[in-house]
C-alpha cells in the first residue's frame, strides 16, 4: 500500500506537485460524490445519528490523527442546516501500535529501516499520544500530538576496552487543523481539513567510556502544510466508522506526505467512546544530505472522552 516516491532528491517541483494534487484530487472526488449523494437524503437531521462531532482519534500523528465521537447534545430533531450551537470539547488520548519501515539516509549513505513494532516497542522509554477536538456549530479546530523517545545500547567488539554505544532517538510531530463540516445528514457527515504538521527528529550518539568526551547528534525540523477530509457514518445505535485522510508536504517541508485512518467507534457511556482503527502514514523528506523516506502502519486503539 502507498505511493509509489522518487529515489532522489533531484525531482522537479512540478513533477511533485502533481503526485501531491492527483492524491488531492482523489480526496476531493470521494469528498464530492459523498456530497452529492447525501444532498438527495429528504429526511431531517437527528442530532443522534447525524454522525460523530467531536473527539478525535488518528498517527502517529492526524492526526490522527482525527476520527472522531461526539455525544448528541440533545434529541430534538433540527435540520442539517441548524447545528448545534454550543461548544463542544473532546479529548483522544491513544496507542498507535506502529512498525516503520523505509529508508534512511545521511550524506549520501542510506540505510533500510525494517522495525516491527515489538522492536519499537522494546526499545521505548517513554511515550504521548492523544488528539483533542473543539466544535462550534459547524466550526472543527482538532490538534494530534504524538512523542516518542527511544533508546539502544550495544557493546562494541574491541577486545582492549569494553565500549558500549548508546544511541538516543525522538519523534515528535503536532497537527493543529481548522475544518468545516460541509455535510450534515442522518446517515453521513462530511468534513473539510487544512492545516500543518510539524516534524521534530532527533536522533544522538554517546561512547562510553569516551575518550574524546563527546556526543554525536543530529537533528531535523520541518513543518508540511496539509488538507484533508473526514467521512462518518452510523452503522447501527452505538457503532460508528469513520474515514479520515489527509495529504501534504509538496516540496514546501517534505517532498511528499499522506496518511488514512480507517476506525470503528463503540458508545460504551454517554461520554465515553472506544476507538479502534488502522493507521498507515507515508512520509518522504529530504533535506541536504538527509533522507527520511518511511511508511509507518500499525493497530490504533483510543478512548474518546467527552470533556463539554
Amino acid at each position: 500500500m502507498g505511493i509509489r516516491l522518487p529515489n532522489s532528491s533531484g525531482g522537479s517541483a512540478g513533477a511533485l506537485w502533481s503526485r501531491g494534487a492527483r492524491t488531492a484530487l482523489i480526496l476531493s472526488i470521494i469528498f464530492l460524490n459523498a456530497v452529492l449523494s447525501s444532498a438527495q437524503e429528504s429526511e431531517e437531521c437527528v442530532p443522534a445519528h447525524c454522525g460523530l462531532n467531536a473527539g478525535v482519534i488518528a498517527e502517529a500523528g492526524f492526526a490522527s490523527p482525527q476520527a472522531s465521537a461526539q455525544m448528541p447534545a440533545s434529541t430534538t430533531p433540527v435540520s442539517s442546516s441548524a447545528p448545534d450551537s454550543n461548544w463542544h470539547f473532546a479529548a483522544t488520548p491513544y496507542l498507535w501500535f506502529s512498525g516503520v519501515h523505509g529508508t534512511l539516509g545521511v550524506r549520501g549513505f542510506d540505510a533500510s529501516i525494517h522495525a516491527g513494532f515489538g522492536d519499537v516497542f522494546s526499545n521505548l522509554d517513554i511515550g504521548l499520544m492523544a488528539v483533542s477536538e473543539v466544535r462550534y456549530k459547524r466550526l472543527l479546530l482538532p490538534v494530534d500530538l504524538m512523542w516518542i523517545k527511544l533508546s539502544d545500547d550495544k557493546a562494541l567488539p574491541i577486545q582492549v576496552v569494553a565500549i558500549t554505544a548508546k544511541a538516543k532517538v525522538q519523534n515528535f510531530f503536532l497537527s493543529p487543523e481548522v475544518g468545516y463540516r460541509l455535510v450534515e445528514r442522518q446517515r453521513l457527515s462530511v468534513d473539510a481539513f487544512t492545516g500543518f504538521r510539524y516534524w521534530h527528529l532527533g536522533a544522538s550518539l554517546r561512547f562510553e567510556p569516551s575518550l574524546l568526551g563527546r556526543t554525536f547528534s543530529t537533528s531535523q525540523n520541518w513543518a508540511d502544510p496539509l488538507l484533508g477530509a473526514r467521512f462518518q457514518t452510523p452503522l447501527g445505535q452505538k457503532l460508528r466508522f469513520t474515514l479520515f485522510g489527509d495529504v501534504g508536504g509538496f516540496g514546501a517541508g517534505s517532498q511528499l506526505e499522506w496518511q488514512v485512518v480507517p476506525l470503528l467507534g463503540y458508545q460504551v457511556h454517554k461520554k465515553i467512546t472506544l476507538q479502534t482503527g488502522y493507521r498507515y502514514l507515508s512520509l518522504d523528506y529530504r533535506n541536504g544530505g538527509f533522507k527520511y523516506d518511511v511508511r509507518m502502519s500499525g493497530l490504533l486503539l483510543g478512548t474518546t472522552i467527552q470533556l463539554k
